[in-house]
């Protein structure tokens, strides 16, 4: 009776010191970007009981439990235990205040472990240098959209003043200031001078004028 005593208590003597000896170790990614999802791997030496998950400015995460064989739930965050030394921490959309040092602890003495998370902010750089360039680009489209349209306008103004100052065609019957002008004319008029009129004034009276039929 008394060695199987001694033989339970050895038993969970071993048990505590093999928890208290399971020294995490966590890594973090080299480079994160903003709005991009990150990945935190903790690994054990032994096989652990709890191990919980935090971040930087007091940032609670979730909690793995290896007798439940699931993590807690935290919004923003995504935990899985992939077996008995080794879980995950996933950080769904990665933002600067994810910055600085991330820890994986376990209970014991020196029972934990932490990695710097590097954010880099390039990604809202290029966004913002692309949504400029897109900018500019609507802007000289719509530029050049007005631009033809003036052209257009323009050019049919311009092609209906051209049509307005045409001289209006006159009839076959030609009119004529004096029996002068009728001399010279071409094949067309020659033989027709019948149907040609002519003006001379009136003698005496320079305000009417005389219509005289060759």
């Amino acid at each position: 009776m008394m060695q199987s005593i001694n033989r339970t208590t050895f038993i969970i003597i071993v048990s505590l010191a093999q928890t208290a000896l399971s020294t995490p170790q966590l890594s973090c990614p080299d480079i994160s970007y903003p709005g991009v999802f990150a990945r935190l791997t903790c690994y054990t030496t032994t096989h652990y009981s709890i191990l919980q998950y935090s971040g930087p400015d007091g940032i609670i995460a979730p909690q793995c439990v290896a007798n439940w064989s699931s993590c807690t739930n935290v919004e923003g965050y995504n935990a899985s235990i992939i077996n008995t030394t080794h879980t995950e921490l996933g950080i769904l959309s990665i933002n600067p205040t994810h910055t600085g040092l991330w820890t994986c602890a376990a209970p014991g003495d020196d029972g934990n472990s932490s990695c710097e998370l590097h954010v880099k902010m390039t990604a809202d750089k290029d966004a913002s240098i692309s949504t400029s360039i897109t900018t500019v680009a609507i802007v000289a489209g719509s530029v050049a959209v007005a631009i033809i349209v003036v052209l257009v306008i323009f050019l049919v103004r311009m092609k209906q003043s051209k049509r307005t100052e045409q001289p209006e065609k006159h009839s076959d019957e030609n009119v004529y200031d004096s029996p002068y002008d009728v001399v010279g004319q071409t094949d067309e008029t020659s033989g027709h001078e019948n149907n040609t009129l002519y003006l001379t004034p009136v003698q005496g009276d320079k305000s009417f004028c005389d219509v005289i039929s060759s």
